[in-house]
């Protein structure tokens, strides 16, 4: 009975209904397309590197300078003798130590391949939860134009990769309200790199009751942490002694060896600076950076509309006006500007508002090329072309930040 009244209703025993696909549409399809041209050229960059490290691993990179680090720690040596050029703090070293246990070869492809994953993530995840007002359309166009002003930095295997991902990391906890991940992040650039805690301070300015007694609990947890990995004589010597080394700095005396800084900018341009009021500016700037942010919260700026002056600002701040300034390091710029020039012709800013950071980013793309193609030619005016890409990028920033029409689709609420 059951089988007679299958046939009569066109229903057989066996028949399974396999829903299909939709057809793609032509923007999923153009999408796909775009996503899988960015991950190859991004994975043919991260391969040539690592074959290159690979054919000639002390060639063009300062990889054994934290092999050696970690080597010197384990064995309770000077870290700041010896022409090693090690700059970082004593923790640093402490954490460059387990890769001072692996083979070579191993250690710089681990080194290399977690500094590229960390940058990456950084800024994919800020897409996702940070500031960024992008469409998902234009996420590959992103990693795209991210590409060129990464390679250098990428190439030698410096740690500003890592400096800048941490940067956006805090920004992007502090926007979650995790405010221990972001102390976190930030006590870790403050001991690899010690100029980027400017970020932590500025958003010690914003979120004063929540922020900064964790940032100060981080920054005395990391340093009670450094005596327990090494002998406490061996450890105080070490911060000692890199305190003294990071109280001398001569480059900007020596023109192979200056800062790509606006020092240099200043000097193309025939005004020389002393040691004394240059450092004065520096504070300035920082201070400058700190007030806007002042004035922000007592405008009861949105959340988002703070944290994005913060992370445009103090990377041009960093750069700049921050210490050990090379071509390479202007990988801390590259994921400010290049969100900030994708989100600018993704919405409707105004025409002079887009081709004053399309020209930045033409200039900083061109400079390091430039850099890249000239060899070792040193001249004043030659050193300080990614300068003046980054001073128009500040300047967009500022009317970026300060152009109410651009925010009001943010909700405003009182920082906390």
């Amino acid at each position: 009975m059951c089988a007679a009244l299958a046939r009569r209703y066109g229903h057989h025993e066996h028949d399974t209904h396999i829903p299909m696909a939709a057809p793609l549409t032509d923007d999923e399809k153009r999408r796909r397309m775009a996503w899988a041209t960015v991950i190859t050229l991004w994975a043919a960059l991260i391969i040539g590197v690592l074959i290159r490290s690979l054919l000639k691993p002390g060639s063009g990179t300062v990889f054994p300078i934290f092999h050696t680090a970690g080597a010197r720690w384990l064995h309770g040596e000077n870290l700041y003798s010896g022409g090693t050029d090690y700059l970082y703090s004593p923790l640093v070293a402490a954490l460059f130590a387990p890769l001072a246990l692996m083979p070579y070869w191993l250690a710089n492809i681990v080194w290399r391949l977690g500094v590229i994953a960390a940058y990456l993530a950084a800024v994919r995840t800020w897409l996702r939860r940070g500031t960024a007002r992008i469409p998902e359309k234009n996420h590959p166009l992103v990693f795209l134009i991210l590409l060129p002003l990464s390679i250098g930095s990428i190439n030698n295997a410096q740690a500003n990769p890592l400096v800048v991902a941490l940067v956006m990391f805090a920004i992007i906890a502090t926007r979650s309200t995790r405010w221990a991940m972001a102390a976190l992040c930030i006590g870790v650039i403050a001991y690899l790199k010690i100029y980027p805690l400017a970020a932590g301070l500025l958003l010690c300015v914003i979120f004063p009751q929540k922020f900064s007694w964790r940032l100060v609990a981080v920054l005395v947890g990391f340093g009670a942490l450094s005596f327990i990995l090494q002998k406490p004589a061996y450890v105080a010597e070490q911060y000692h002694n890199w305190v003294a080394t990071r109280r001398v700095d001569e480059r900007h005396h020596d023109i192979m060896n200056r800062p790509r800084d606006l020092w240099t900018l200043l000097a193309a341009c025939g005004i020389e600076l002393n040691l004394r009021l240059y450092f004065f500016m520096q504070l300035l700037g920082g201070g400058i950076i700190a007030v806007l942010c002042f004035i922000g919260r007592m405008k009861k700026w949105a959340d988002d509309r703070l944290l994005t002056l913060i992370f445009t600002l103090v990377c041009c701040w960093m750069l700049l006006l921050g210490p050990a300034t090379e071509s390479s390091t202007y990988i801390l710029l590259a994921p400010a500007i290049t969100l900030a020039a994708v989100e600018a012709f993704s919405r409707p800013f105004p025409t002079w508002m887009r081709a004053l950071v399309a020209t930045a980013l033409t200039i900083l793309i061109g400079g390091g090329a430039f850099i890249a193609f000239a060899g070792r030619r040193r001249d004043l005016w030659s050193m300080s072309v990614q300068q003046v890409g980054t001073a128009l990028f500040a300047v967009f920033a500022l009317a970026w930040v300060f152009r109410d029409s651009l925010w009001r689709d943010t909700d405003t609420k009182t920082p906390a």
